[in-house]
C-alpha cells in the first residue's frame, strides 16, 4: 500500500507568505513606534529627573529654601559640567548644531516656527538630549492651586534625542516649568488641577509642556 506525501503547493506557499508579509508591512511600522515612543520617555524621564534632583540638592544648602541665589538663578550658573552631565561644551545662541532645526511639527504635522527659543544657549547631555533653560524673572506668575509664594522660576525647553528626527513636540521635544519650590509642573497656568483630556487635545497642537503633563500622568507612556 503507497502512502501519499502530502505537501502545500507552490501557490499555496506563496499565498501564505503574501498574507505573513501583508501582516509584518501593517504591524512593524508600528511596533518600532511604539519602541521610538518608549526610548524617547525613558530619556524625558532620565533628564528631568536630572533637573529634579539638582533642584532639590540646591534647595537643601538655599538659606531660603527656594532656588532663589542658587545655580537656578541663570542659564550660565545652571549649564556646567558639575550640574548635568553634559556631553560638550555649550553652544552659543547664534549656533544651531545642537538642534536639528528651529521648526519643530506638531502631532498633526504643522510647523512651529522658532519654537527653541535659539537667542538661549543650549547644552547636549551624554543620554542624547538637548536642553536650554530660560530663567522667568517675574515674581507675579504664580502657578494655579498652589501657594501663591511658589511663582514660576525657570522654563526649560529639551529635545530628548538632540539633533535627530522627528522633531516633534509631544514626542522627542518637550516644555517644562520649575517652581521657586524646586517642583516640575506642565504649565503655571494648570499645574496641579492638570487635566489629562484638554491636556492631550493641547498636545496634539503642539504644546510641548502639556505633552509632558499628559505622559507624566499616564505613568510615563505617551497615550497618543
Amino acid at each position: 500500500m503507497k502512502i501519499k506525501n502530502k505537501a502545500f503547493t507552490l501557490t499555496e506557499l506563496l499565498v501564505a507568505l503574501g498574507i505573513i508579509g501583508a501582516i509584518a508591512a501593517v504591524s512593524i511600522p508600528s511596533l518600532i513606534t511604539r519602541i521610538q515612543n518608549r526610548m524617547f520617555v525613558t530619556n524625558l524621564k532620565g533628564t528631568t529627573q536630572a533637573i529634579k534632583l539638582l533642584a532639590d540638592k540646591q534647595l537643601v544648602t538655599s538659606p531660603s529654601r527656594t532656588l532663589e541665589g542658587t545655580d537656578f538663578d541663570s542659564l550660565s550658573k545652571l549649564f556646567t559640567q558639575n550640574n548635568f552631565n553634559m556631553a560638550s561644551s555649550i553652544c552659543e545662541a547664534s549656533n544651531y548644531s545642537c538642534w536639528k532645526t528651529m521648526n519643530y511639527k506638531t502631532l498633526k504635522n504643522t510647523s512651529i516656527a522658532n519654537k527653541l527659543r535659539p537667542n538661549y544657549k543650549t547644552i547636549k547631555l551624554k543620554n542624547g538630549a538637548t536642553m536650554t533653560y530660560a530663567r522667568i524673572t517675574s515674581d507675579s506668575v504664580a502657578f494655579a492651586g498652589t501657594p501663591r509664594e511658589d511663582t514660576v522660576y525657570g522654563h526649560f525647553y529639551i529635545d530628548v534625542n538632540g539633533d535627530d528626527f522627528p522633531n516633534i513636540a509631544g514626542r522627542d521635544y518637550f516644555e517644562i516649568y520649575i517652581s521657586k519650590r524646586g517642583k516640575l509642573y506642565p504649565n503655571f497656568k494648570i499645574a496641579d488641577n492638570f487635566n489629562v483630556i484638554s491636556g492631550k487635545t493641547n498636545c496634539i497642537n503642539g504644546a510641548a509642556d502639556s505633552c509632558y503633563g499628559v505622559i507624566v500622568e499616564n505613568g510615563w507612556k505617551m497615550p497618543y
